[in-house]
């Protein structure tokens, strides 16, 4: 299930001027908002991001310290993430949701 809207051409423009990627955006917001860990695959199910993308990202993310890798068990395919506590998680959150705001004033309008 994809959450947020699909993929979407204003968002991957300012995740691309601000990040040299069009999808870390999308990818933030959905690791901003969720609750837990995690799997790459959890996040490219619900963004809809290619998860070979998604796991570059959370890659990069990691290797900068913004997500933690959880103790892994044996019996697990699968690597787990937690977000780790940083500004960058609530300024991502602020980033797409000026986008989400400004739809939600010009639906208004339009509809009106």
């Amino acid at each position: 299930m994809v959450v947020a809207s699909v993929l979407d051409d204003e968002l991957e423009t300012r995740s691309k001027s601000l990040f040299g990627n069009r999808h870390m955006l999308h990818i933030a917001r959905d690791i901003a908002t969720r609750r837990g860990p995690f799997t790459v695959k959890d996040v490219a199910t619900r963004t809809g991001v290619p998860y070979s993308s998604t796991h570059r990202l959370i890659r990069h993310l990691e290797s900068v310290g913004l997500l933690e890798p959880t103790p892994a068990k044996p019996s697990e395919q699968h690597r787990w993430y937690e977000r780790a506590s940083h500004k960058f998680w609530g300024a991502a959150q602020q980033l797409c949701g000026v986008d989400d705001h400004k739809r939600e004033v010009t639906k208004g309008v339009q509809d009106a």
